[in-house]
């Protein structure tokens, strides 16, 4: 995490695409995606798995 000591806010931000890492504030948050975690950031795995859509045509229908 970076920046966690002095965490002035009551709420610290969150990465909105992988709910995992947490930042004191924007300052922090936006240094952090430049330098790494927009090589690391993955976001969590869907549990369902989206069906592909059917073609009119396709006999399973």
């Amino acid at each position: 995490m970076y920046g966690t000591e002095g965490l002035d806010r009551r709420r610290p931000l969150v990465c909105v695409r992988c709910k995992r890492t947490f930042y004191c504030g924007e300052f922090c948050q936006e240094r952090d995606w430049k330098e790494r975690h927009q090589f690391e950031c993955n976001p969590p795995h869907n549990k369902r798995v989206p069906t592909p859509p059917q073609s009119p045509g396709d006999p399973s229908t």
